[in-house]
């Protein structure tokens, strides 16, 4: 037995009877669906569909009844209602209809797919020479759909190696929140290769610490793709870690500052022997004072 109980505001289709207890735990459970994207029982769904049913009803004859009102010279207090009641009905059904999504009953497996479709989009993103990655620009928007969505998008690696822009120098606040978030990458991505991009042009590794640019290079070997703007320097450092890049596929290198031939020579050196590169970018400039 379904009840429909008239409280115009929010419209509220009782599942409430005087034969059972089990349609009151059905109906505290339909409420706290409204507010996920948890998928809904067979009970759940077979009462929501009776109850949306019933609301499509109710619509359509308020809906009649204030056609024929309005030609009638109906008040315009209760034509106001009587829209009112139209309009609550309406977001009921739109709501309810929305627990139904056959989205919520995807497995995670299955979501984990889709998401890796999208995450293969951002692989354009690095492939600008002179862009800088932002947080708004990666996929992690999909972790803040809701509970399930995050469960699924914190189990997929792949989501989570690719890094926005490390830039140098930034303030020692903003240093320890760079550290802090790429710790955090580094866990959620587990062994995936990474996809990083440095912006460090006045780099000098003789009077500087970049702590976030040396935990980078703990991590050499997880390199996948690396965008570097900055200076010979920087390549200096990273020749420490030649021998730890079995996975670097993609290199871009945009060098500051007037590079020697010989140092050219050197940086190129640096990557001569990665075994698995199939992709090398390089462009160096330097600012010409005007004359």
């Amino acid at each position: 037995m379904l009840l429909v109980a008239s409280h115009p505001n929010p419209l509220t289709y009782s599942l409430i009877d005087d034969r059972t207890t089990r349609r009151v735990a059905i109906f505290v459970s339909i409420r706290s669906l409204l507010n996920s994207n948890e998928p809904p029982s067979d009970d759940e769904a077979t009462v929501i569909q009776a109850a949306v049913a019933s609301a499509v009803v109710d619509k359509q004859q308020l809906e009649a009844l204030l056609s024929e009102k309005e030609d009638n010279d109906a008040s315009r207090q209760w034509i106001d209602s009587t829209k009112d009641r139209i309009n609550d009905i309406d977001k009921f059904i739109y709501g309810h209809r929305a627990i139904l999504s056959p989205i919520r009953r995807i497995p995670p497996e299955v979501l984990q797919e889709m998401f890796e479709f999208y995450v293969c989009s951002f692989n354009n993103v690095f492939d600008h020479l002179n862009i800088h990655i932002r947080a708004s620009h990666l996929p992690w928007e999909l972790s803040h759909v809701c509970r399930l969505w995050r469960m699924s998008a914190l189990g997929l690696p792949t989501l989570w190696n690719y890094f926005p822009t490390v830039e140098y120098p930034v303030s020692p606040r903003r240093q320890e929140r760079q550290v802090g978030l790429l710790m955090e990458l580094l866990r959620r991505s587990k062994q995936a290769p990474l996809f990083i991009h440095i912006y460090a042009p006045h780099f000098n590794v003789i009077q500087e610490y970049c702590p976030a640019f040396y935990l980078l290079l703990e991590n050499s070997s997880r390199w996948g793709s690396l965008s570097l703007h900055s200076n010979f320097l920087t390549i200096a450092m990273i020749r420490k870690a030649q021998d730890r890049l079995p996975f670097l596929r993609r290199l871009t290198l945009i060098l500051e500052r007037p590079v020697l031939p010989s140092h050219l020579e050197d940086c190129l050196d640096t990557f001569k022997e990665v075994p698995a590169i199939t992709l090398l970018r390089y462009a160096s400039y330097a600012l010409v004072p005007f004359m």
